[in-house]
């Protein structure tokens, strides 16, 4: 009786392992190796310790198809239901999801508007010590529009606008049209601008700023590549070659490092002179008997200097 109790078993046992196995239910789905069927219990997923994503551990290797509930929080993973994709640990639902605009239900569809509630940020915001202080934070380069493709970001910059945009330089940022900002930390703003030195800066048209520490603001200016940088030119068409110079008006040029030109289409007045600083113990303008002998110590025709309580201009 033993043996016939035994036998029957055994092919039951045998019968089942190559058909569908149903529990609480005498009909498993036909599409199914395994159907659960109660309704008030559920499937409890084996409790496991992942140590990242790239780990296959606690498995010998990585296994397309499993699934399990991570129960620590360790690198990258978090307490909650992974997947493995063959290669990695994949969490089956983000902790916090996007929502559909316009209602408080979770978005399905890759062409739905969608937000959320709180704050965002993009890139590796991990560690314990980081803090979102802005409805949209970002650890990296910034690009929107028609930006140039070709380029290589730099570290933190941002190139927003049209024909070719580009911020080469780290921690740069070229906004409008077809504006480049090479140099580090370095702006360019409006149309056809290059600020390819370190914190330079090109605003308005067509201004090439290649020395460090310089500003153009207006149109067609040229600002030379020099050793100390540190020069302005404001209006149009102003040309600097010199270090701490600046040029304002229209169709200037320097002629000499620290010097102050002022320009217009028609001439103009050119001064030049140290200016006032903390290390500096003069008053600004340099002080003259008269214009020999301003001549005499050098000054060019047109610079400015004083008598006194007042302002002269070296004349020939």
């Amino acid at each position: 009786m033993m043996k016939k109790k035994l036998l029957t078993g055994m092919i039951f046992s045998a019968a089942m392992s190559y058909g569908q196995v149903g529990i609480n239910t005498p009909q498993p789905h036909p599409s199914s190796d395994l159907t659960l069927a109660s309704e008030n219990k559920g499937l409890l997923l084996n409790r496991v310790i992942l140590k990242n994503t790239t780990n296959a551990a606690p498995l010998a290797g990585h296994v397309a198809g499993m699934v399990v509930y991570n129960t620590v929080t360790d690198g990258d993973v978090t307490p909650g239901e992974y997947y493995n994709d063959g290669s990695k640990w994949v969490r089956t639902e983000a902790l916090e999801s996007w929502l559909a605009a316009g209602t408080m239900v979770k978005a399905s569809e890759s062409t739905q508007n969608i937000y959320r509630i709180g704050k965002v940020g993009i890139g590796d915001f991990s560690s314990s010590n980081e803090i979102l202080v802005a409805s949209l934070q970002v650890k990296g380069a910034i690009r929107g529009g028609e930006y140039d493709r070709n380029e290589i970001p730099g570290k933190n910059s941002i190139a927003v606008g049209s024909a070719g945009n580009s911020a080469k330089g780290d921690s740069g940022a070229a906004f409008g049209f077809g504006n480049s900002a090479g140099g580090d930390y370095s702006l360019a703003a409006g149309y056809g601008n290059y600020s390819s030195n370190i914190a330079t800066v090109a605003l308005g048209q067509s201004n090439r700023v290649n020395s460090q520490f310089s500003v153009a603001i207006g149109s067609n200016h040229t600002i030379g590549k020099t050793v100390l940088g540190g020069s302005v030119a404001i209006g149009t068409q102003n040309t600097v070659n010199h270090d701490n110079s600046i040029v304002l008006g229209g169709h200037g040029t320097s002629t000499k490092s620290e010097q102050l030109v002022f320009s217009s289409f028609i001439g103009g007045i050119r001064f030049q002179d140290k200016v006032t600083s903390s290390t500096n113990s003069g008053n600004g303008i340099r002080e003259y008997a008269d214009n020999a002998a301003a001549l005499a110590a050098g000054l060019e025709s047109g610079t400015l200097y004083r008598t006194g309580d007042v302002l002269k201009i070296v004349h020939q």
